[in-house]
This record gives C-alpha cells, structure tokens and sequence, in this order.
C-alpha cells in the first residue's frame, strides 16, 4: 500500500517527515505540498535532498500565498488547478488503495484526495492541524446556495466543513493529545502520534538540513525568549494590533537573547517593526518554529509566549524546563474553554501586564 501527504503549512510538513520516518511503513510514500506559505520551495528542496528522505517523490502545488488577498479568482483558479493536477496523479499513477494524511478536511485539495482514495478502498487519516483539534470554535455554516456554488467550482464531493476531521470521507484522526480531543471528534477512531514523529528528526538530519537552508548555524542558537506573532489579519481583524505592539514595546527592550517569528503566511513583513531592536533576531517566517525548539534541546529557552497558537503545545511537548505563556488574557481573548485546556496542559495565562512581567522574571526553574 502506498501513503500520500498533504500539507499547507511547514509544521504539517516536518510532522508528515516525521510520521513518514519512524510511522509508516508503506511501500511507497508521496508528499504533497500546496504553497499556501511564504518560500515552499526552499522546504520542498531541502527534503528532496534530505539524506534520509523517506519520500518516493515530493510534488509542489500552487498555492494561497501569492495571490493577494481580495482576488477570489485567482484563488480559485490556483485551487482549481491544484484538483486537476491532484486528480491526475491520483488516476494515472496512484490508482490504488492508499493511506492518506490529510492536515486541512476543509480544504478542496484534502477533500478530493479522500474522496477519490474512498472509491479506491483506501484509508484516509486527518493528522491534527494544531490547536483546532483540542478547541472549541466551530465555523460559520453557510447559506445552501453558497454550498450549491462550492459543489460546482470544486466538484460533488466538497463539503463546507465546520469542524477539522469531520469531513465524511475521513476515517481515522491521529492526534499528539488524544485525551484532550474536541467532543465533536471522540466517535472515530483516534490514533496517538508518538513524540518521537518530532524528536527523531534532530537524528535523521532534517534539522540540520533546514537550518543550513535558511543559513542558519545551529551552534549559533542561543535564545532566552521567544515571541511568536500571530498573523496580521487576525491582529487587525480583532482590533489587537495596538494592544499587541504595545506590550512587545514594553517588554523587549528590557529583555537580552530574543527570538521573533511571524506567521508562515505572514504577507506583511516585520509589521511590528521589531528588528528595530539590537536585542531581537527575527527568524526566517517559514521555517517551523519547532525545528528551533528541537534545536534547542541541550540548550532551552527560559520562556516561549504566544496567544494560542499550536506552537504553544509543541513548546509544551517539546521543551521540558521552558515556561510557556499565552496572552490570551492581556490582548482581551480571554477563553474559559481555552484556559482549561491550557491549563490542563501547563501554558501560564497571565492577566495583566504586572503578573507576564512577574512570570517573566522567575525565569524557569533548573531540573
């Protein structure tokens, strides 16, 4: 039997290395990357030319990334090519029964994949896509006529899909945290990814790899703090880009050894004008934030904030000594859903601006 990935993003890429290395033991495994991301290519070479690549062939997609944000027609036209192309690799040289992981159910490219391995008798496996699988937001429905139109661009088998992992061609979830699954989920049959998916690939080389990728030394990592930036849209979209800014302003100036990472998607730029600082290294915006916490292992950073972004749970399970903090609290998200994951989970919540700068001088605590 045969696997296929596919993936939007780099952290559903470095999971698929992952699963594809020390999970699945297929004859023959493909990896699909849709470019809905800044430098797609540069992480589809760097694992084309991985030493231990455990890839038949990985196979670039256009992508969201490029076309600007109000032009619905080439958004479409770029995911319509995508189906077509997807649709031929499918009929002419994978017409058989496979494995697929899919990240994104909501998507037209995951959806046509499943559909198409369902008629074949294949397996189709949704891998978590980070935070919204432990969540409780549920997207908006929408008006029939609009579901009508989706059918029509994309084909009889799109659904608008509400929740992630309930597309009804998908039949398995794997998960980091099974016992922190959304309700919506708990009926299918849940499969817990290992933590090695992630730890095994500092030995496989890909780490190494993807850092030498993007120039980057790795005996040169040093970071006491790391900031992750949400997405611009989300920022203004929700009136946070003020708030936001001003509490970065306040506290990295006094802060030594600072790493700042925006979003893969990220359109803007250093937005929040944060290289103005001596103190602050911005990393390269598509490299995972995970290959640095894997990076880092032997050398931790003290604390790693966010709002609640999914790195905020793989800082958890990836680094044992570093506290991680959400501001959901301090940018005015407060969530008591969220909050109870977190802190289930062990991500620090702050209040106000007095108690993250308290958490930020304790440090962290040696083991």
């Amino acid at each position: 039997m045969n696997s296929i990935y596919i993936t939007h993003t780099p952290y559903h890429i470095l999971v698929s290395c992952g699963l594809a290395s020390v999970y699945d033991d297929s004859d023959e495994k493909y990896l699909i990357i849709v470019s809905d991301f800044k430098d797609a290519e540069i992480i589809c070479k760097t694992i084309t030319n991985w030493e231990n690549n455990p890839f038949t062939e990985s196979k670039l997609l256009g992508g969201r990334f490029y076309v600007k944000k109000n032009d619905v027609i080439g958004g479409i036209r770029s995911a319509r090519s995508n189906l077509k192309t997807l649709k031929r690799v499918l009929t002419e040289r994978l017409n058989k029964a496979s494995n697929t992981f899919i990240y994104h159910d909501g998507a037209p490219e995951g959806q046509i994949l499943a559909y198409l391995n369902s008629k074949n008798g294949g397996t189709n496996i949704y891998v978590e896509d980070g935070f919204v699988i432990y969540d409780n937001f549920i997207a908006p429905d929408l008006a029939f006529y609009k579901k009508i139109v989706m059918k029509m661009l994309w084909g009889r088998f799109h659904e608008h899909v509400r929740v992630h992992g309930t597309y009804k061609h998908v039949d398995k979830i794997m998960v980091f945290r099974p016992e922190l699954i959304r309700h919506e989920l708990v009926n299918k049959e849940l499969i817990k990814i290992p933590r090695e998916v992630l730890t095994c690939l500092k030995d496989r080389g890909l780490i190494s790899a993807l850092l030498k990728s993007y120039n980057i030394d790795q005996k040169s990592l040093d970071v006491n703090y790391i900031f992750i930036i949400p997405h611009s849209d989300f920022l203004i979209e929700n009136k946070l880009l003020k708030r936001y800014s001003n509490i970065l302003n306040g506290l990295i100036p006094n802060l030594t050894q600072v790493y700042v990472k925006y979003h893969p998607r990220e359109v803007m730029g250093d937005f929040l004008k944060i290289q103005k600082f001596s103190n602050v290294t911005v990393l390269p915006q598509s490299l995972p934030i995970e290959v640095v916490f894997l990076a880092l292992h032997d050398k931790e950073p003290r604390i790693v904030i966010s709002d609640a972004f999914t790195t905020l749970l793989t800082a958890k399970y990836l680094l044992e000594r570093t506290e991680v903090i959400s501001l959901i609290g301090l940018i005015g998200l407060k969530n008591s859903y969220l909050e109870t994951v977190f802190e289930k989970i062990g991500i620090l919540v702050p209040e106000s601006i007095d108690d993250l700068k308290d958490l930020i001088d304790e440090g962290y605590k040696e083991v």
